[in-house]
């Protein structure tokens, strides 16, 4: 059970939300309590156990979008939180309040047939979309907070992809065609082309893809492997203002205020005086 607390950095200064990469005391409690988990309830399933704490840089590393909907289903929901989707991330980075240069951020799936690459999944997740919507278009950009894992025999890697009952199924044409040039988020949180755009949106035209920011700051929608994670990967979360979430927050902060102001008295006894009379 996690006890510890996420401490997260103001995405705008002074306002919520917070945003951080995993990492610290809340990532190692985190990943320890996610890979209970998968041990007890996906038999230690290689294609989830890919999160690992580093102990010398105190980051989370790797990341797959299979083992991010069960760290947001599992992990992070319960505590009001989520990871981040594309324009969270683009502008965390953009405001220098993350630096995520060098990393990738797994953040969405985009469905655009029910052809390969990944046609049983494709398949399954579309026939979902069809029973909220008959009318559905596509592609459709999918959060990653917004699925659920469920279990399959059949299924390539023994997972599938379950909506969330409150998910978002976005109609985005940005995602057919060739790649293209863009520099900020429509609306939807999708690219707004952009011909003169700093960054380009790399797509493909069928199946079921991976969406991820790259280590160049590219949009990667256009990759077919969903289950390989690698030591550059970065889990990135969110508080969206959860109220209970800030309470705890606030809470842990006084009580590590009230342990320091102890811890310097015991040590300080000159300070005693100081630190009362504030």
């Amino acid at each position: 059970m996690v006890n510890t607390v996420f401490r997260g950095k103001p995405l705008v200064p002074k306002e919520v939300p917070m945003i951080d990469i995993l990492r610290d005391e809340f990532g190692k409690d985190s990943v320890e309590e996610y890979k209970g988990i998968v041990r007890a309830d996906y038999n230690g399933n290689p294609v989830l156990n890919v999160l690992d704490y580093n102990n010398k840089t105190g980051n989370v590393e790797g990341s797959t979008p299979y083992a991010l909907v069960l760290f947001n289903e599992r992990i992070l929901k319960p505590r009001g939180l989520r990871t981040a989707n594309f324009p969270e991330l683009y502008f965390a980075h953009s405001n220098e309040v993350l630096n995520l240069e060098g990393t990738y951020e797994d953040a969405a799936l985009i469905l655009r047939s029910e052809e390969d690459p990944n046609s049983y999944l494709a398949k399954d997740v579309m026939s979902q979309v069809k029973a909220r919507n008959k009318e559905q278009e596509f592609p459709t950009r999918i959060n990653l907070y917004d699925f659920s894992l469920g279990k399959d025999a059949n299924a390539p890697k023994g997972l599938v992809f379950k909506l969330n009952e409150d998910a978002q199924i976005i109609h985005a044409p940005v995602y057919s065609g060739s790649n293209k040039r863009f520099s900020t988020f429509d609306e939807n949180g999708d690219p707004a082309l952009d011909e003169s755009g700093d960054k380009t949106l790399h797509t493909r035209g069928s199946g079921l893809l991976r969406a991820y920011v790259a280590g160049d700051l590219d949009l990667i929608a256009s990759s077919e492997d969903l289950a390989n994670a690698y030591p550059y990967g970065r889990v990135v979360v969110i508080a969206k203002g959860d109220a209970k979430f800030f309470e705890a927050y606030l809470s842990k902060l006084k009580e590590e205020k009230d342990n320091l102001i102890r811890e310097i008295e015991k040590r300080y006894p000159e300070a005693q005086r100081v630190l009362r009379g504030r």
